[in-house]
């Protein structure tokens, strides 16, 4: 059986954009929604390595659940927010990571020696990253609920 990912890119050697991504590739490659980048947002991002992208939508996000409170303080209106919020997540998390793995890989191309541990290092997850992030942000957000039943 020809390999998926055969489809998917000629420019950078299959194997390494499978190693870089790690477990789930079929899903990230195939998939035109990630339902779980969907839920988790931000946090997604800092899970796949992508901390400068997970940080600055990690600010959108808190600007994003700072409006709903303080303007939209509606049940059925913050509830059709975060659905906008999900699909959004949801339809352009694959091809950003994508469009990241690539990068990552092309830098690769001279490497010979390293290139297996560059990419698995560099790709994959961050478990540890994610814990962290739904804490801190779990934090966040009950402070914003705090001061919003303060105020």
């Amino acid at each position: 059986e020809e390999n998926d990912f055969q489809e998917y890119n000629n420019r950078y050697p299959i194997e390494d954009i499978e190693i870089f991504i790690g477990d789930n590739q079929d899903k990230i490659i195939n998939k035109p929604s990630n339902y779980v980048a969907g839920l988790l947002g931000s946090l997604y991002f800092i899970y796949r390595k992508m901390y400068l992208y997970g940080i600055i939508l990690f600010i959108g996000d808190l600007l994003y659940f700072n409006l709903m409170l303080q303007i939209f303080y509606n049940p059925p209106f913050i509830l059709i927010l975060f659905l906008i919020r999900f699909y959004i997540y949801a339809s352009f998390t694959n091809p950003i990571y994508l469009n990241h793995a690539e990068k990552k890989v092309s830098r690769i191309k001279k490497m010979n020696d390293f290139k297996v541990e560059y990419l698995t290092y560099n790709g994959g997850v961050n478990l540890d990253a994610i814990i962290i992030g739904v804490i801190f942000w779990m934090a966040i957000i009950n402070f914003l609920i705090i001061t919003k039943i303060i105020l």
